[in-house]
C-alpha cells in the first residue's frame, strides 16, 4: 500500500491531519493526478475539524476560485478562523483582506494589528510587507524607516529575496541604517542569487550609475536582461529603451526592443505601452499601424501616464493616426509636462516659441525651458543656450550660450552651435579649424544614428552636410576646395535641398568649383524659388537684368530686386536703390535710391557704401 493510500484511509476515518496531507496531495499532484475540487473536498474536511492549516488553506480556495466558486467573504471567514489560532500565514492573509477590502471591511489598524502578529510569529511576507509599510508610511503608520530596516533584516535571515534587496536599498540609501554600500552590494548579489528579478535590477542600477560600485556597463546591461528574463516590467521596459536607442554597448534593434515592450506592457507597464504605441506610430520594428500606436497611446494616457500623454500629443500636432489638432497636442504636452517629463516639457516649450496651438508666449516658454533645465535636461539646455544666442525671452548673451551649449554637448544639437560659436568666435575665441573638426564628428555620429527617432538626424545630417560644403567653398578650417563643396551642394540640392539649391547656383554664376553656366545657375535659382525660397531673389534679379540663362527682362528683374529688397537682402536693396537712382523703368526718385542705398550699406554691402561715398555720404 502507497503512502498516498495509507493516509487516504485515515482521512476517510475522519483523521484531520490526514485529511489536510490528502488535501494537499491533490492540490499539488503528488503522487496523485492534480484535482482541484479533490483537494477543495479534503481542505474542508480538515478544516471543519478545526485545523488551522486546513483552514488557511480553504479560505486560499476560496478566494481563488479552486475547486469552488470564488467567494472573498468564505476566504476571509475562514483565514480569521485559523488566524485566531494563531497561524501566521493566515494573520497575514486576514491582514490582506483588511487592507484591500477582501471580504472585510476596510481598516487598516485591525489590517496593522494582524500584520504584527504574523510578523512576530515570524512569517517572512508579513515582516517584508510590515516593513515596507512602515518604509513608505502607509495603513496609518508613521514612516519609521529604523524599524522598516528592522523588519527587513528578520525576513532577510529567513533568505526572503525580496526582503534582502531591500534591505540592501536601506544599506545604500541610510534608511534606518548606517550607510554601507559593500553590505548593499552583497544584500542585493544574495537576492539576485535568488534569482529575484528586483536583485538583479537593483545591480543593473548600482553598476549603471557607479555610485556605490565602480561603474561596469557591461555588468550592469547583463543583470538587466536577467532582471527582464525574471519577468520584472520595469527591467522589461528599461531593456527595450536600450535596444530602442541603442545605448549602453546594446545595438539598436527596433524589433527586440518592440519585443521588450509588448511584454512589458503585458504587465500593464504604461510607460512601455507609451513606446510600444510610439514604435507603431513610425513603424520601427513592427509594421506601421497609425490606429493601433492611437489606441495603445490612449490606453496609457488614461492612467494619467507622462510618456503617453507626451506622445498623444506628437500625434495632435503632425496628424498621426488622429485629426490634426494643435490645440489638443498642448493640452497633452501640458498634462505630461505638468508631470516632469522631460518630453512634455520640452515640446510645449517649443510651441509657446513657435505659436503651435497657443499664442507665442516668451515667458511660458522660458518658465518650461527652465524646468527642463534644472531636471538636467540637455535639450532643454540647447534651447536655452539659443534663446541667448538670439535674445529670445533673456538678454543675448553669447558667453551664456556657449556655456550651456558646452554643458549639453551630448546632444548632438548643442554640438552644431559650439561649432558655430568657433566658426564666428561668438562667446569663445574663433577656431574655425575646431569648428570643421566638429562637423565632421557630428556627421558620424548622424550616420550611427544614436539619436532619437524624433530628432529628425537626417535633417540634421543634411544640414551640417551644407555646413561643411560652406567650409570648402570658403576655405574655413581646412584648404580651400570649391570642387568639394560644389559635390556635396550638388547631391543635397538634386534631394530637394533648398540651401543647397542656392549654394549650387552661386557656383554655376560664379564658375566656381565648376565650369560657368549661367542657365543651369538660373535652372538652380528658379528651383529654390519654387520651394519657397527667399535666398535667390536678387540673383535671379541679376539673371534677368543681364540675360543670364534667360532672356533680358528689366520688369522681371525689377520685380526680383523689389522682392528682395522686402525681405531685407543688402544687396537687392542696392540693385533697387540703382533702379531708382538711373530711373530705369521706375520714375527717377535720387532721395529713395539714397535711403535704399543707406539700408544696403548698414548691412555690410560694399557697392552701396562706394556709391554713397560717390555721392558725398561720408560712412
Amino acid at each position: 500500500m502507497s503512502n498516498f493510500e495509507e493516509m487516504l484511509k485515515l482521512a476517510k476515518n475522519g483523521d484531520a491531519k490526514a485529511q489536510y496531507e490528502v488535501a494537499i496531495c491533490y492540490d499539488e499532484g503528488d503522487g496523485v493526478t492534480q484535482n482541484d475540487k479533490k483537494a477543495f473536498k479534503w481542505y474542508s474536511k480538515s478544516a471543519k475539524q478545526g485545523l488551522a492549516d486546513a483552514q488557511n488553506s480553504l479560505g486560499y480556495m476560496y478566494e481563488n476560485g479552486l475547486g469552488v466558486g470564488q467567494n472573498s467573504f468564505k476566504a476571509a471567514s475562514w483565514y480569521l478562523k485559523s488566524a485566531e489560532q494563531g497561524y501566521a500565514m493566515a494573520q497575514y492573509n486576514v491582514g490582506l483582506c483588511y487592507e484591500n477590502m477582501r471580504g472585510l471591511p476596510l481598516d487598516t489598524e485591525k489590517a496593522v494589528y494582524w500584520y504584527i502578529k504574523s510578523a512576530d510569529n515570524g512569517y517572512e511576507d508579513a515582516q517584508l510587507h510590515l516593513g515596507n509599510l512602515y518604509s513608505e508610511g502607509k495603513c496609518g503608520l508613521n514612516q519609521d524607516y529604523k524599524k522598516a530596516a528592522e523588519l527587513y533584516k528578520k525576513a532577510a535571515e529567513q533568505n526572503n529575496a525580496i526582503a534582502l534587496n531591500n534591505l540592501g536599498d536601506c544599506y545604500e540609501k541610510g534608511y534606518g541604517v548606517k550607510k554601507n554600500f559593500k553590505k548593499a552590494i552583497e544584500l542585493y548579489e544574495k537576492s539576485a542569487s535568488q534569482n529575484c528579478a528586483i536583485g538583479y535590477y537593483s545591480l543593473y542600477e548600482s553598476y549603471l550609475n557607479g555610485h556605490i560600485i565602480e561603474k561596469d556597463i557591461e555588468k550592469a546591461v547583463h543583470y538587466l536582461q536577467e532582471a527582464a528574463k525574471f519577468k520584472d516590467a520595469v527591467a522589461q521596459f528599461e531593456l527595450g529603451k536600450l535596444y530602442y536607442y541603442g545605448e549602453n554597448g546594446v545595438e539598436k534593434d527596433y524589433k527586440k526592443a518592440v519585443a521588450w515592450f509588448e511584454k512589458s506592457s503585458e504587465k500593464d507597464n504604461y510607460d512601455a505601452r507609451a513606446y510600444l504605441g510610439m514604435c507603431y506610430a513610425y513603424g520601427l520594428g513592427v509594421e506601421k499601424n497609425e490606429k493601433k500606436a492611437v489606441t495603445l497611446l490612449e490606453s496609457a494616457a488614461i492612467f494619467e501616464n507622462a510618456y503617453a500623454e507626451g506622445f498623444m500629443g506628437l500625434c495632435y500636432q503632425d496628424g498621426i493616426g488622429v485629426k490634426k489638432n494643435e490645440k489638443t497636442a498642448v493640452w497633452y504636452y501640458t498634462k505630461s509636462a505638468q508631470k516632469n517629463s522631460l518630453y512634455g516639457i520640452n515640446n510645449l516649450a517649443r510651441c509657446y516659441l513657435e505659436g503651435t496651438g497657443v499664442e507665442k508666449d516668451e515667458k511660458k516658454l522660458l518658465y518650461w525651458v527652465n524646468k527642463g533645465v534644472e531636471l538636467g535636461n540637455n535639450y532643454a539646455k540647447w534651447m536655452l543656450g539659443c534663446m541667448y544666442f538670439d535674445g529670445i525671452a533673456v538678454e543675448k548673451d553669447y558667453n551664456k550660450a556657449f556655456k550651456l551649449f558646452v554643458e549639453s554637448k551630448e546632444n548632438i544639437n548643442s554640438r552644431n552651435e559650439i561649432a558655430q560659436c568657433y566658426m564666428l568666435g561668438l562667446g569663445t575665441k574663433k577656431d574655425e579649424k575646431k569648428a570643421f573638426d566638429i562637423y565632421n564628428e557630428i556627421l558620424k555620429d548622424c550616420k550611427k544614428e544614436n539619436y532619437r527617432i524624433f530628432g529628425n538626424t537626417v535633417e540634421l545630417e543634411n544640414s551640417i552636410k551644407e555646413k561643411i560644403g560652406l567650409c570648402y567653398y570658403n576655405g574655413n578650417g581646412v584648404t580651400q576646395n570649391a570642387q568639394k563643396a560644389f559635390e556635396i551642394w550638388k547631391e543635397l540640392a538634386e534631394k530637394g535641398y533648398v540651401k543647397s539649391m542656392n549654394y549650387l547656383a552661386d557656383c554655376y554664376y560664379y564658375g566656381k568649383g565648376v565650369k560657368q553656366d549661367y542657365a543651369l545657375a538660373f535652372k538652380w535659382l528658379d528651383s529654390a524659388v519654387k520651394l519657397n525660397s527667399t535666398a535667390p531673389y536678387n540673383n535671379l534679379g541679376m539673371c534677368y537684368e543681364n540675360g543670364y540663362g534667360v532672356k533680358v527682362d528689366k520688369k522681371k528683374a525689377l520685380q526680383w530686386f523689389r522682392k528682395g529688397a522686402n525681405e531685407g537682402n543688402a544687396f537687392a536693396l542696392y540693385n533697387l536703390g540703382r533702379y531708382y537712382e538711373n530711373g530705369e523703368i521706375l520714375i527717377k526718385n535720387k532721395e529713395k535710391a539714397i535711403e535704399l542705398y543707406k539700408k544696403s550699406a548698414e548691412k555690410g554691402c560694399e557697392y552701396a557704401i562706394k556709391r554713397l561715398n560717390e555721392l558725398g555720404f561720408k560712412l
